[in-house]
């Protein structure tokens, strides 16, 4: 049996499930990213249980360093549970200090091809965009966080419905004996 012809339902599944996603962060972002926030909490407490568990039971090479990964885990995972909206702050303020970071390059970029004589208007439009969105997000974290949750959201979209009509060109290509 041809894997792909078979698996037109995980696909769609797949799909429909990133759809919901995205439906969910463009109607509420906030809503959306401390929901993803916990998720990766819990995702990092069972990563850090099953680090701490393995390592204690086996004592194998470096089991010290695998039970520091483990804790350093179990805290990080704890904090973005208990702490979700925090986490999105922190977050959307290294994204800011980045783009701002790339900003100022981008300045300097400009500054070294009108020396050489070349200039670029676009990386001088570019670098002013980084600056201005970086400075934005910086003094506005929450606003910055719900612009990330929108783009997500449409991204989310489009590829939910990229999945969902792969799912059915697959279901299309299947022997109707083999449904």
């Amino acid at each position: 049996m041809n894997y792909q012809k078979n698996s037109w339902w995980i696909e769609g599944l797949k799909g429909l499930l990133v759809l919901i996603l995205g439906i969910i962060c463009l109607v509420n972002p906030a809503g959306a990213l401390a929901a993803i926030a916990i998720y990766l909490g819990i995702l990092a407490i069972a990563a850090g249980l099953g680090i701490v568990i393995v390592s204690v039971a086996g004592k194998g090479s470096y089991w010290q360093f695998w039970i520091v990964e483990g804790f350093f885990n179990l805290i990080i995972g704890i904090l973005l549970v208990s702490f979700p909206k925090a986490a999105i702050h922190i977050l959307i303020v290294f994204i800011s200090l980045w783009i701002i970071a790339m900003g100022i390059l981008q300045l300097f970029t400009y500054s070294n091809l009108r020396k050489s004589g070349h200039t670029s208007n676009l990386v001088l439009f570019t670098a002013i965009l980084s600056l201005l969105i970086g400075i934005l997000f910086l003094f506005n974290p929450f606003e910055g966080a719900k612009v990330v949750a929108i783009i997500l959201g449409i991204f989310a979209l489009i590829y939910g419905v990229s999945s969902l009509i792969t799912a059915f060109q697959l279901l299309g290509k299947r022997n109707p004996r083999s449904l």
